[in-house]
């Protein structure tokens, strides 16, 4: 099944089997609000445009202890994609690697906007956020997260915050001086942030580790 905005053809996600099947790109949009059940296994890269239309994923769950992998998150890393008008509520996410957030582990160049994740994000590594763990500006493209929160507990060894572990990406406009890209108008609230390092564990409530 599929759905035209803008002259642009969706896949339209339905239920839990459609969402983890969710293809490393292609044009992808939440038909309704979804209650997940069970353990959910992170989409591993995603290039592609996902548009919530503004439904929220309930009860997302990851338990992820792959050692081979460089992020964690419900989509591991966002490589040149787009993630829109999405919430993740209730959400459980728990690992051993860095670069964990609850929405996205490892944002390359991606563009991430109206969205939030409510939950708990823990790892035994560094970056992590309630978002994303680390905003990446990988090849000067994009790298933007803008009008989006996360209210969530956060606990990583050093690089964490509430919404972004680290971010390393800041472009003001020349006349203006106004962020173009970046995290813009985002924020976080409520929720807990630790450092476990308590010798360098770099943390904030907004952003662990501003870099850019």
């Amino acid at each position: 099944t599929s759905l035209v905005i803008n002259k642009i053809g969706y896949n339209l996600i339905t239920n839990q089997a459609g969402l983890q099947g969710i293809a490393t790109s292609g044009n992808y949009v939440l038909a309704n609000d979804l209650d997940l059940t069970g353990t959910f296994t992170p989409i591993s890269t995603f290039s592609g445009i996902f548009n919530g239309l503004g439904h929220t994923i309930n009860n997302l769950s990851i338990n992820d202890i792959d050692t081979g992998a460089t992020s964690a998150g419900f989509i591991r890393t966002l490589s040149s994609g787009e993630i829109r008008n999405l919430g993740l509520t209730n959400g459980t996410v728990s690992s051993t690697v860095s670069n964990v957030g609850g929405l996205v582990g490892q944002n390359q160049d991606g563009v991430i906007a109206y969205t939030f994740y409510r939950g708990s994000v823990t790892s035994t590594g560094s970056s992590v956020g309630g978002l994303v763990g680390f905003n990446q500006d990988a090849t000067f493209a994009a790298a933007d997260i803008s009008h989006s929160y996360a209210l969530a507990n956060v606990q990583g060894l050093q690089d964490v915050g509430g919404l972004v572990g680290k971010n390393n990406v800041i472009e003001l406009d020349p006349v203006t001086f106004e962020p173009v890209r970046g995290v813009r108008f985002s924020y976080s609230i409520n929720g807990t942030v630790e450092a476990t390092n308590t010798d360098n564990g770099a943390a904030g409530g907004l952003i662990g580790d501003n870099s850019g």
